[in-house]
């Protein structure tokens, strides 16, 4: 029996027949497929970043680390201090309504830092939609809860169980510490982690200068510090928009602590290694150091 030709959908192929092309689709999927193109590269370029196996890794001569996130235990400082918060203003709500709202809460946190929308952000907006959640609709708690807050501000700071790692590894090598943020908030966590003690060369609280990550003019400073080159600086952050673009911007090395494990945008900044977790960026830093060849786990 003869075969139906593809397409047809019964009868006879007409002698000559051809698909009629739309220019505007082709156009459309043209796009499509460079961009799968691009896509493709871009992890591949991402993979052999990774696998350091693939060429000698850079000699590394001095570290700049962030702050929260990095050095700081964040989950610990977020969920101490909203769960104080709530069983200190919300002492009205049942014990187990007032722990949802509080896990709500650092939830609703944490998905404004793995968008970068915290800025868009008021700090009412931490409590209002968490408590809606639960069938709360209260104004007066939700300015008890922000009272609170901002009288606790500088309480549950401790060292992530990681960092004395990343510490110890670099120790006795030039390093500074670059933190955004305003110097009443972020001077008591170092100073309750022990880290404005010496041990590092410099450390920069953007306030205190009046720049801010992304620039790189901060970056220069701490370059001006370290005494080393950008090409054998290491910038360790956790926010792809400040830490790693801004150490692109100023041609340091870069590793991204992506903790949400997100995919960024085609047009996002690159970092020169990527990592799940503080616990991975160690065990990469020593690697780095020691001048070895270790795949990392690439989220992305």
């Amino acid at each position: 029996m003869a075969r139906r030709p593809r397409g047809v959908a019964g009868g006879e192929a007409l002698p000559g027949a051809h698909q009629v092309r739309d220019p505007g689709l082709e156009r459309v999927a043209g796009r499509r497929r460079e961009q799968g193109r691009r896509r493709l590269r871009k992890r591949l370029l991402r993979r052999d970043r990774n696998l350091s196996n693939s060429r000698p890794p850079p000699r590394i001569r001095a570290v700049v680390f962030d702050l929260d996130d990095v050095l700081l235990d964040y989950d610990y400082r977020m969920r101490t201090r909203m769960r104080g918060a709530y069983e200190r203003a919300a002492r009205g709500l049942p014990d187990h309504l007032r722990r949802r709202a509080a896990d709500g809460t650092i939830a609703f946190i944490r998905d404004l830092m793995a968008r970068h929308a915290w800025e868009e952000a008021e700090q009412a907006d931490w409590f209002i939609k968490p408590l809606a959640d639960l069938g709360i609709v209260d104004g007066e708690l939700v300015a008890a809860l922000c009272d609170d807050i901002d009288a606790h501000f500088d309480t549950a700071n401790r060292l992530h169980p990681d960092a004395p790692r990343m510490l110890g590894a670099t120790d006795g090598m030039p390093r500074c510490i670059i933190t955004n943020g305003h110097s009443r908030i972020q001077r008591p966590k170092l100073s309750q982690l022990g880290l404005d003690d010496g041990r590092f060369d410099e450390i920069f609280v953007s306030h205190e200068h009046g720049i801010w990550k992304p620039d790189p003019r901060i970056f220069k400073l701490a370059l001006a510090v370290t005494g080393s080159s950008p090409a054998e600086t290491l910038m360790i952050g956790d926010n792809p928009y400040t830490d790693i673009a801004g150490a692109n911007a100023s041609g340091m090395l870069s590793l991204w602590i992506n903790h949400g494990g997100i995919s960024l945008p085609e047009d996002g900044p690159e970092p020169t290694w990527e990592v799940g977790g503080i616990k991975e960026a160690a065990e990469l830093l020593e690697a780095l150091l020691e001048h070895r060849r270790v795949p990392v786990r690439n989220p992305g």
